[in-house]
């Protein structure tokens, strides 16, 4: 569908009585008979000429440019969202400026979303909409900005220390007084100190959010799958997903606040910087643009995280991206990720990934983290990777291809000596399955259940993983046997360890180049003023008075007539559309003609304790009581009911909720 078919279809979807007022407006008095298709297109035609565009260009001041804006760059808004975007505004004042934008055709209504005209869209990218009338902004200034420190070293030193300190938390969630101090002697530089403990509290976060740890009863539990899962993903994808845990307030808004993150660095200008004034409205125009009836996020907690993470960069009253980001995961490292000792010493370069480095982690025991961190692998160390699965040669084999050497001959005779005698006694936990002799031949000379057999104990009697057992119910259902179930005084087995997660999905955009903003083209507000005077003049010359004057006066004012060859007699079709003061009756009527027409609204003022009030009202019924009346109807935006004597209305203004 071309514009100018776009354009028609809107135009005809306005009431009667708005398109012909609208249309004497635009297009003079109109003569009988008429086409109405006809006149459409002498409308469109009006406003594609370039003398009406350029007038039109000229009148817009810059609260339109920023409503315009907004409705642009929010792609498709409500009024809801509008109202949260233009919060200096009242419901009422937001109400009537979309009003005078939608008659002068520069946006509609469509399903209860707000457009931009299809005529304009291109000229008003160009020359109109900018987010710097929306959000402040100001020039970046280069400096040496400190790397982010939530990173995949950290991740692995993490998994690695938790290890090792499982009863590091109070029941309350508290980090006791030994954890502290375990936290300060390893990772000194990052969690030394009051804003130490804040780094590690976000770390917490990041890790329970994105359910990589469960906590019960003061101990901490690793998820390994979900550990392997994320470091299955890229790298941007990591680095987004710790981004936006460490801003989320629980797990169930993890994935949420990913694609938070996501969209306030992509629409981040580039070189530039946001007043902390405006971040607000910034989150709420990009990040949030569409939560509507969702829980509004916490703001402030989110802007003091991204310092913290060192994602924001304060200057001055302002913040801007670090300028060392770099999510386009194209910085190679021709050097190997670790250096092996033979002391069992092992160093981790800063530029290790989690892929690479998580069976390690499993596998190795953090001494310090820094920079190069300084890692050791021992007995129990090991003990506690293989009692996971992880043999020796898996761990050999990812020493000496992230060494890029082989590893140091003791190294290897101490893991296999230490394997080796740790095989010679082995506990098992699980589930044991008994069956009879019959039953016995069908598991063993099928293949249905041998995946799942951890061990024959005794004839008939066989070990199942307990992490694997819907996989083995299953299985026993394909051989048509029924277990009864396990006795009640089994030991429960906990499987917190191996639990999965299924919180996250493939964003399908992820980090993008962020663009600079654009600044609109200025109008000058005495241009502005300056072309009303002149068509005030030419309606002073026009011989037109009364009603029709005053009339005409209010849209050149309202910069609905901006042409001279507008004004003419006969554009005014008289209608009463205010009463106030003692007109009573007056009052009554407007009201009355209200309750006719649904998409009518009716604009108050009335009085109250703290003085004159304005309200819009949406009617819905008037009653009579002797000689007063009295009007019930629902104050908008939110739907609270009104039950009003007309006689305590000072002022009645109907108006129209919507051209379309």
């Amino acid at each position: 569908m071309n514009k100018t078919e776009e354009w028609r279809k809107i135009i005809l979807s306005i009431n009667d009585n708005s398109f012909f007022d609208l249309m004497r407006n635009y297009l003079g008095k109109i003569e009988t008979p008429f086409n109405k298709q006809d006149l459409i297109y002498r409308l469109i035609n009006f406003f594609n000429s370039e003398q009406t565009k350029e007038k039109i260009l000229s009148m817009i001041d810059d609260d339109d440019a920023a409503l315009l804006s907004a409705v642009s760059i929010l792609e498709d808004p409500t009024d809801n969202q509008l109202q949260n975007v233009f919060q200096q505004w009242s419901y009422l004042d937001l109400h009537n400026r979309i009003q005078n934008l939608e008659e002068r055709f520069l946006l509609y209504k469509k399903n209860r979303v707000y457009q931009i005209t299809p005529v304009f869209e291109e000229v008003f990218l160009e020359k109109v909409i900018s987010p710097s009338l929306l959000i402040k902004t100001g020039e970046s200034i280069s400096a040496f900005d400190p790397p982010p420190w939530l990173n995949d070293p950290l991740m692995m030193s993490l998994l690695s220390f938790i290890q090792n300190n499982k009863n590091l938390i109070k029941i309350d969630g508290s980090i006791k007084k030994r954890g502290i101090t375990e936290l300060e002697r390893v990772f000194p530089t990052l969690f030394g100190g009051e804003e130490g403990l804040k780094r590690f509290e976000i770390c917490t976060a990041v890790l329970s959010n994105l359910k990589l740890i469960e906590s019960h009863e003061g101990l901490i539990f690793i998820n390994r799958k979900q550990w392997e899962s994320l470091a299955a993903k890229s790298e941007v994808e990591r680095y987004c997903m710790y981004n936006g845990a460490a801003l989320a307030l629980n797990s169930n808004s993890a994935a949420e606040m990913t694609d938070f993150f996501i969209s306030l660095y992509n629409h981040f200008p580039s070189g530039k910087t946001i007043e902390k004034d405006s971040l607000n409205r910034y989150y709420t125009i990009y990040c949030d643009r569409n939560k509507e009836g969702k829980a509004q996020f916490q703001f402030n907690h989110i802007s003091d995280i991204l310092v913290n993470l060192n994602i924001f960069i304060e200057q001055d009253d302002s913040v801007r991206i670090n300028e060392v980001l770099d999510f386009s995961g194209s910085v190679q490292h021709s050097e190997a990720p670790l250096v092996i000792q033979p002391n069992f010493e092992i160093t981790v370069k800063p530029f290790i990934t989690l892929p690479d480095s998580l069976l390690l982690a499993h596998a190795l025991e953090i001494q310090q983290y820094d920079l190069f961190s300084r890692f050791i692998l021992n007995r129990e160390s090991f003990l506690r990777a293989f009692d996971k699965g992880i043999k020796s040669d898996e761990i050999l084999e990812k020493l000496m291809s992230l060494s890029g050497e082989e590893v140091p001959q003791n190294v290897v005779i101490s893991l296999k000596d230490w394997e080796d005698d740790h095989r010679k006694v082995t506990l098992y936990s699980g589930v044991v399955l008994k069956v009879s002799q019959d039953k016995q031949m069908l598991i063993e000379q099928t293949d249905f259940l041998k995946p799942y057999i951890r061990e024959i104990l005794a004839p008939g009697v066989y070990l199942l993983s307990s992490e694997q057992e819907k996989l083995w119910m299953e299985a026993l259902a394909e051989l048509s046997i029924s277990p009864l179930p396990v006795s009640d005084d089994t030991s429960k087995i906990d499987n917190s360890e191996y639990s999965t997660f299924s919180g996250f999905t493939a964003q399908k955009e992820w980090i993008a180049k962020r663009e600079k903003w654009t600044e609109r083209e200025q109008t000058e507000n005495s241009l502005i003023e300056e072309h009303i005077e002149k068509l005030m003049k030419k309606l002073s010359s026009s011989g037109i008075q009364g009603d029709e004057k005053k009339e005409i006066t209010a849209r050149i004012k309202r910069r609905l007539i901006i042409l001279e060859s507008q004004i003419n007699r006969g554009i005014i079709r008289p209608e009463i559309t205010e009463a106030k003061g003692m007109n009573f009756q007056g009052k009554v009527r407007l009201i009355e003609s209200a309750l006719l027409n649904k998409s009518d609204r009716l604009e108050l003022n009335h009085y109250t304790t703290d003085g004159i009030q304005s309200i819009l009202v949406q009617p819905q019924e008037l009653l009579k009581e002797d000689k007063e009346r009295t009007l019930i109807g629902k104050i908008l935006p939110d739907g609270e009911n009104i039950n009003i004597k007309v006689s305590k209305i000072s002022r009645v203004k109907k108006i129209r909720s919507s051209l379309f």
